[in-house]
């Protein structure tokens, strides 16, 4: 079963944000465009990282998943 929340259309924060903290209109903006720039960018790095000091795993979804290798 689909919870009832999951089917309703999400509202717009940006005008919540501003009436609850006086915020201008490019508040908000600044807020929800950089945020996920910056995790996005933050992700890179951490592959690039894993790329240079990690070697690829040779296993397989069923071992991973703890099933038989047989």
């Amino acid at each position: 079963m689909i919870p009832t929340w999951f089917t309703q259309p999400c509202r717009p924060i940006s005008p919540m944000l501003r009436l609850d903290r006086n915020w201008s209109e490019a508040e908000p903006a600044k807020l929800t465009r950089h945020n996920p720039l910056r995790a996005l960018r933050e992700a890179e790095n951490v592959a690039e990282h894993l790329r240079r000091t990690e070697s690829p795993s040779l296993a397989t979804v069923t071992q991973l998943d703890g099933g038989s290798t047989t």
